[in-house]
């Protein structure tokens, strides 16, 4: 089973405009091709070529592995809309051309390539509801692989792209790739939607309930839930498992706490958890934005950001989930979630302690 498809350096060049007296982060940002004898698609059988790649390129001082999911099968599985299998591109388009400077230094970025999903989606045609959820599983098993050869490698994973389902996978594989994960990981959700529907086949409804079932959640704080877009049976199981959250109401309808302190109480919970943290945001949380379950109201984008910026600056992060842009469904989508997502990889990159020191050149 191919479960990742590298990103070439043709391919990067391809999306970068060079202009003269400046440097574009696609002129700096590393793809993992160039000379460490690793091409092409990746599966099981060369597994150790990529691990060795990937340790390679960490140790060079890269810290960060970009993964792109161009799926839509997840939403359409939880009877929602298609349209996230265009985010990952239209994130590269952006982010390609960011500027390289003093803020922040592209190298530490590796741009790892793709999940494989063209063959599930001609799959996903004509599948009824069951079959599409049965081509979920199949997605998360390649996504876990993806993000356990980056992990195990000591690299941040910064997953963009497809339904929030991706969510299981991308905690399934960082909980695989890392010896100190093993007890499982926290995870903090910025998300209208608290994704915890019942287990009745893999969707992007229920990926975190499925990770929490099977061990790989071990803790679960939802920020700026809306109150009306999540069921009352729903919030009864999560209260069971011990899962807390955050209003958005509470926040910006009945003013109990300001967005600084709400960040603030986020962070301070997990930190209790005393766990590596999975930094989860869907774009739907956005006013406006281009999502698969787009909302009239919700987060400003530099609120968005500094959420990101705060949990990135303050938490133990295992990695970074940008999902559900969906550029087709709005006019010049490509454009306003390309941007979005560039800006918030950035962001993200600038706040992780580590990578704050830099060598522009």
């Amino acid at each position: 089973m191919d479960f990742l498809q590298l990103c070439t350096a043709e391919e990067l060049r391809g999306y970068t405009s060079e202009r003269p007296g400046e440097v574009k982060a696609g002129q700096r940002m590393r793809v993992l091709n160039d000379g460490l004898g690793v091409s092409g698609l990746i599966s099981a059988e060369n597994f150790d070529e990529l691990s060795a790649g990937l340790a390679s390129v960490r140790q060079s001082g890269a810290e960060f592995a970009l993964v792109g999911v161009p799926e839509d099968i997840t939403p359409r599985a939880n009877q929602g809309r298609g349209g996230a299998d265009g985010a990952w591109q239209a994130c590269l388009k952006s982010l390609a051309n960011l500027q390289h400077n003093r803020f922040l230094d592209f190298s530490r970025l590796l741009v790892l390539g793709t999940v494989p999903c063209d063959d599930l989606k001609k799959r996903a045609e004509a599948a009824d509801t069951e079959a599409l959820r049965k081509l979920c599983s199949e997605l998360d098993v390649r996504l876990a692989s993806a993000v356990r050869a980056a992990v195990s490698a000591g690299l941040i994973p910064i997953v963009v792209g497809g339904g929030h389902g991706g969510a299981y996978g991308i905690m399934r594989g960082a909980a695989e790739g890392n010896s100190g994960y093993a007890q499982g990981i926290a995870a903090i959700n910025c998300d209208p939607h608290a994704d915890y529907r019942l287990l009745e086949g893999r969707h992007s409804g229920n990926g975190f309930s499925y990770a929490r079932h099977e061990g790989w959640l071990r803790r679960y704080h939802v920020l700026g839930l809306h109150e009306s877009y999540n069921s009352e049976a729903m919030l009864q199981n999560m209260e069971r498992d011990g899962v807390s959250w955050i209003a958005f109401e509470d926040i910006f309808v009945r003013g109990q706490l300001s967005w600084a302190e709400a960040l603030r109480k986020s962070a301070d919970l997990l930190k209790e958890a005393a766990l590596p943290v999975g930094l989860e945001l869907d774009l739907d949380s956005v006013a406006g934005m281009p999502s698969s379950a787009m909302l009239p109201y919700g987060l400003s984008l530099a609120e968005a950001a500094q959420y990101i910026g705060c949990m990135a600056s303050s938490l133990p992060v295992a990695y970074l989930h940008l999902a559900e842009g969906a550029p087709a469904l709005a006019g010049d989508g490509d454009r306003t979630v390309g941007r979005a997502l560039a800006w918030l990889i950035a962001v993200f990159c600038k706040s992780v302690p580590s990578a704050r020191a830099i060598n522009a050149e």
